[in-house]
C-alpha cells in the first residue's frame, strides 16, 4: 500500500471503508509492528460526515506526544468532509507533529480541497467489479455528453448501478472536465455550456447529501447537459 520505511505524514486512501480498513489495520500490525488494539497511540474514527467540531478534537489529540515516544497513528474513515473541517485538517498537515501519521479513508480524493489534497499521498484501492465499474464510468463521460437524451438515460442507469460511489463521483467530475473542454468563446452556445457546467457542479455537491440518489442525479444531468 505504501513504503513503511519512508512513511508520509498523511495519506488519503480511496476506496470502500469495508475493504480498505481491514487491509490497512493488517498492514499496520504486520509490516509496521504497530498495535491497533489497546494502544493509546492509535486512534480510529469513523464518520458519515466529518465536521469542524470533530476535526478540532482530532487536531487537539494530534498535538500531544505519543505515549511510546515513537509513532502516533490516526485512521479516519468518512464519506464526506466539509470545507471548514478540511481547513482545520490543513493546519495539522502543514505543520505535522513529529511521529504523527494520518490515514484518511474516503470514497474519492476529489472531495478534498486542492490545498489539502496536495499535502497528502493519494493511494487508490480498487478490486474486481468496483475496478471494472470505475473503468466503464471513466471512459463514458464524453460519450454521455455527446449522446441524445434516451441514450444518456440508459447510461445514467448503468453508472448508477456501480456499487462504488467513487465511480459515480469521478464520472460527474469527468463530465465537468469534458464540458469545460468543449467551451469555446466563439461558440454561439457558450452560455448554454456554462449553464450545464453550473448544473454539474450543483449535482456534484448534492451527491454527498445523506440519502442522495445517484440515479436521480444522473438522470437529471442527462436532461440538462
Amino acid at each position: 500500500m505504501f513504503d513503511t520505511e519512508k512513511m508520509h505524514h498523511a495519506y488519503c486512501i480511496e476506496g470502500k471503508k469495508e475493504a480498505v480498513l481491514p487491509e490497512l489495520l493488517n498492514m499496520l500490525e504486520k509490516k509496521l509492528k504497530f498495535a491497533t488494539t489497546g494502544n493509546p497511540d492509535f486512534h480510529l474514527e469513523e464518520f458519515q460526515s466529518l465536521g469542524i467540531d470533530e476535526s478540532r478534537v482530532i487536531k487537539a489529540m494530534s498535538q500531544y506526544m505519543s505515549f511510546s515516544g515513537t509513532k502516533k497513528i490516526f485512521v479516519i474513515a468518512a464519506s464526506f468532509i466539509n470545507k471548514e473541517a478540511q481547513n482545520s485538517l490543513l493546519k495539522i498537515f502543514e505543520e505535522p507533529t513529529e511521529g504523527c501519521h494520518f490515514f484518511l479513508i474516503l470514497p474519492t480524493s476529489q472531495i478534498l480541497l486542492p490545498t489539502l489534497r496536495s499535502r497528502m499521498e493519494v493511494v487508490r484501492m480498487m478490486k474486481g467489479e468496483a475496478e471494472d465499474g470505475r473503468r466503464y464510468a471513466a471512459g463514458s463521460a464524453e460519450e454521455f455528453v455527446r449522446a441524445d437524451i434516451p441514450e444518456r438515460l440508459r447510461m445514467a442507469g448503468r453508472v448508477a448501478e456501480i456499487e462504488d460511489k467513487r465511480a459515480v463521483i469521478d464520472f460527474i467530475a469527468d463530465m465537468e472536465a469534458c464540458l469545460r473542454g468543449r467551451m469555446d468563446s466563439k461558440s454561439s452556445d457558450v452560455s448554454k455550456k456554462a449553464e450545464a457546467i453550473a448544473e454539474v457542479l450543483k449535482m456534484k455537491r448534492y451527491l454527498f447529501d445523506r440519502g442522495a440518489s445517484a440515479k436521480m442525479i444522473l438522470e437529471y444531468l442527462a436532461l440538462v447537459v
